[in-house]
């Protein structure tokens, strides 16, 4: 009886194991309450605003996601993450964005938080339509992201 009690418990966590050890998603506080989260790592906040002042396309304004005090990764996983993002007009129908973001990533060594900056091109300053920017960062082994998504 004994052993197949402990063959049960085996079985058990072999097959459910996994998805005990996995993470939930977690809920990311935002500036302008837009959905965000995260999963295998920790964000403290994250601000999300309109940027027209960069100089690179003077003639696109650019969705500033600004995610601070980053717990669980490491400057190097950050830095070779995947960065994913898209755009989406008013009738939620997909923009080719030819453009590539911007990003910026710093990290503090006492306190070890990372800090990730980035800046996705999606409409033209003239242009006042409202769109949809999804951003979508993916470490190396996929196992932690972050997620969040913005209307303006």
């Amino acid at each position: 009886m004994l052993k197949l009690f402990i063959a049960s418990i085996s079985f058990s966590f072999a097959f459910y194991g996994f998805s005990f050890a996995q993470s939930k998603p977690i809920a990311i506080k935002t500036t302008d309450h837009s959905p965000a989260s995260c999963q295998g790592i920790k964000v403290a906040k994250a601000e999300i605003m309109v940027d027209t002042s960069i100089r690179v396309k003077p003639t696109h304004a650019y969705m500033s996601m600004e995610f601070s005090a980053i717990t669980g990764t490491t400057l190097a996983e950050v830095l070779n993450g995947n960065n994913l993002f898209w755009v989406y007009d008013d009738k939620m129908k997909e923009i080719k964005i030819s453009d590539k973001l911007l990003k910026k990533v710093n990290s503090s060594m006492e306190s070890s938080t990372v800090n990730l900056t980035v800046k996705i091109p999606f409409r033209l300053k003239t242009d006042s339509k409202k769109y949809t920017v999804k951003y979508r960062w993916e470490s190396p082994d996929k196992r932690k992201w972050i997620e969040a998504t913005a209307t303006k």
